[in-house]
């Protein structure tokens, strides 16, 4: 709501810094809003380190969104050092939960594997 501006205008860095404070206290869903936070730097400064700190948390928890989003990161050096087997294992977990576009970044990426 405060994000929004449900009750008056949206106050992003007030939002930011409540879904800080629960992903600090394991909530899954405030570390993935806290993470978009960073990653678009709306209520925060962006910062691509935070986002996949905070974007990987999420992603252990379950959240196949940020499995993605972690395995895209990783692939693209994005807030870490690009690193392509666990960008690999998060594809691979994201596809196995069920995620449509890393599903299909598996079989492209074995299938680029069975050509070289």
């Amino acid at each position: 709501m405060i994000e929004q501006g449900r009750r008056g205008k949206p106050e992003p860095k007030a939002a930011c810094g409540w879904f800080e404070r629960a992903a600090e206290h394991g909530n899954a869903d405030g570390a993935l809003a806290t993470a978009t936070c960073y990653y678009l730097g709306r209520g925060r400064k962006q910062d691509m380190a935070q986002a996949h700190r905070w974007y990987l948390e999420a992603a252990k928890a379950g959240d196949v969104g940020a499995q993605y989003i972690v395995a895209s990161m990783f692939e693209n050096g994005l807030g870490v050092q690009s690193d392509e087997r666990l960008s690999r294992y998060w594809y691979d977990v994201a596809a196995r939960n069920g995620d449509v576009a890393a599903q299909a970044k598996v079989k492209a990426l074995r299938e680029r594997d069975q050509a070289s």
